[in-house]
């Protein structure tokens, strides 16, 4: 029951950040990157007293190399936040999530081109039908007519995270949770700190209620990742990965509700496209095997031996 309502809460929160992000853009004229650089910087904040507190021996026995390591998997992760961040500055937050939600077909294919998993035909036609759902769904012309400069950054954003998270298999393990997400993000706040200097002017403009929701959307980020490796710790992978598969639905029903954002059929039939191409990269190859053993064992009963 404790582990179904993190996964809920984990679901709420991933589903309300880009919602969030996006109304800022659109009642202020706050530079993305100045964003992403307080979205990094809270979650640095919020992580680096707890690890501190939990985990101050993992700090301290961090060396050089382990150091540059996590730093460069922050700056291919973290730092594409600035890269979400302009997507959502230039195209909804439909288009941006059902792009985001390719991430484990583009994961799937960057760990075959590493060689950590076997490429198989299941996973190529599922990569294949998520692929064709995403251009179904953003060919929703009643928000943009064509793949717009947003849904590129978005797409980039999308194949920066897939390949933080092929290239980060075993992190956790070596480093601990804490520690190693405290050093990306602490790193990758200080490659976006230069960047946001230009924009901190806007700051003097914005709403109470705007600052109040970038700073949401830093908690957010880090509540969303602690519930997360905490229900993964507690109940079966595929559970967890199950509730993911509820943020595209989720995310899409709030900027619906909020941003008045209209869910129409491309969107629809290409988000339930997308959710079957997922399902076929993770599950195709124990399905496929699974109605081989039973053709087998029905032909077995109906053939004469």
């Amino acid at each position: 029951m404790i582990g179904t309502i993190g996964l809920a809460a984990m679901v709420v929160l991933f589903s309300t950040i880009a919602p969030a992000t996006k109304y800022v853009f659109e009642t202020s004229h706050i530079d993305p990157n100045l964003l992403s650089c307080a979205r990094v910087g809270i979650g640095f904040l919020c992580l680096l007293p707890t690890a501190l507190m939990t985990d101050a021996r993992g700090l301290a026995s961090l060396t050089w190399p382990g150091i540059v390591r996590l730093t460069g998997l922050g700056w291919l992760g973290v730092v594409s936040y600035a890269v979400a961040a302009w997507s959502l500055q230039y195209t909804s937050v439909s288009h941006y999530i059902l792009i985001y939600s390719l991430i484990p077909t583009f994961t799937a294919l960057f760990g075959i081109v590493l060689g950590k998993q076997v490429g198989t035909v299941m996973t190529f036609l599922g990569v294949s039908c998520a692929s064709l759902g995403c251009l179904i769904a953003i060919s929703d012309t009643s928000v943009f007519s064509s793949f717009s400069l947003g849904d590129g950054y978005a797409l980039l954003y999308t194949m920066m995270m897939a390949g933080h998270m092929a290239w980060s298999g075993g992190v956790a393990k070596k480093f601990g949770v804490l520690t190693a997400n405290t050093v990306m993000f602490g790193a990758s706040f200080l490659v976006l700190l230069p960047t946001s200097l230009a924009g901190t002017q806007s700051v003097q403009t914005m709403s109470s209620s705007s600052l109040a929701l970038i700073a949401y959307i830093g908690l957010a980020t880090v509540g969303a990742f602690v519930l997360r490796y905490w229900t993964l710790r507690r109940m079966p992978p595929t559970m967890v990965a199950a509730y993911h598969n509820l943020i595209p639905v989720c995310t899409i029903l709030l900027a619906n509700m909020a941003l008045g954002e209209p869910i129409g059929m491309p969107v629809m039939v290409g988000g339930a496209t997308i959710l079957l191409g997922i399902e076929l990269v993770r599950k195709g190859d124990r399905l496929y095997s699974a109605c081989q053993e039973r053709l087998s064992a029905a032909f077995a009963t109906i053939l004469p031996r």
